[in-house]
């Protein structure tokens, strides 16, 4: 695995040579049509501008997109977090900069770090005319998390009101109105954990095992199944699911808090025949 300012440079790299592309084709175009001064010839510029545009913003998004695989398949949140706080703190235009601090944001909530990716999230104007619903679902989904590992409830119950006003609104779109619920159901199960309704708690994180495909939701998943395992008194299957996690979980914070629970298991089993003699 390349380290972070490998892969930023990397992406620094292909980002600026897109960049460059775009701008020269640009004048290119507009040289042309000026020198020639012919409505035609104008018009296939203008389109040939747009094939440009569309390319360059396919491209930068495919870029941008070879970053996803550090967290969701190598569980590397760590690299995933130093690679994003340097292309949030190196931007200098703010488009793209809000999906940027949620993927930093996300980075530090994988590596324990909650108050600080909170205090980024609140830097995000949610208000915004430039923000979409999306990033102001994955905002507030974020936010829950960070507020529910900090245990301040109230504001776990505000944002789930807060998402809850935005699917009555009536203004999001069908792939909106569906990302609103997941969202919705990720703060309910954090409610349903922290209020002991096990069985509830237990069926959204199934539910959500069957449905995913990348080893970070996953390794995810399996603790909170676990910790509930735990709560249950079953701590075979606990045990089965946090090794998973240790052994996968890379530099996640679930994989770090799986083995500090799988020595606590191990201290209680050897400390068992002890209080039996």
């Amino acid at each position: 695995m390349k380290t972070a300012q490998q892969i930023y440079r990397n992406y620094r790299i292909k980002s600026l040579a897109l960049d460059g592309i775009f701008v020269l084709i640009t004048l290119a175009l507009i040289a042309l049509s000026i020198w020639q001064r012919n409505w035609i010839l104008f018009m296939w510029a203008f389109l040939g501008w747009c094939i440009a545009y569309l390319a360059w913003r396919f491209l930068k998004g495919k870029n941008r997109h070879g970053l996803i695989p550090i967290l969701y398949r190598h569980c590397d949140a760590k690299t995933y977090r130093e690679v994003y706080e340097r292309i949030v703190n190196h931007r200098k235009l703010k488009f793209g900069l809000v999906d940027d601090k949620i993927e930093l944001a996300f980075g530090m909530i994988f590596q324990g770090d909650y108050q600080q990716a909170l205090d980024l999230l609140q830097t995000i104007n949610l208000r915004s005319k430039g923000i979409g619903k999306n990033a102001v679902l994955r905002v507030y989904n974020l936010m829950s998390k960070c507020y529910a590992r900090l245990d301040q409830w109230d504001m776990v119950e505000r944002t789930r009101e807060d998402i809850e006003i935005l699917i009555k609104s009536g203004k999001l779109r069908s792939t909106a109105e569906k990302a609103a619920r997941t969202a919705l159901a990720s703060v309910e199960a954090e409610i349903y954990l922290h209020q002991r309704q096990l069985i509830k708690a237990r069926e959204y994180q199934m539910d959500r095992l069957n449905r995913v495909k990348v080893l970070y939701q996953k390794v995810s998943i399996l603790y909170q199944l676990a910790c509930i395992d735990l709560m249950e008194g079953d701590k075979d299957r606990a045990k089965e699911r946090l090794e998973f996690v240790a052994q996968k979980g890379n530099t996640m914070i679930e994989a770090k808090q799986a083995r500090e629970k799988l020595e606590e298991l191990e201290v209680l089993d050897g400390d068992a025949p002890e209080q039996e003699a």
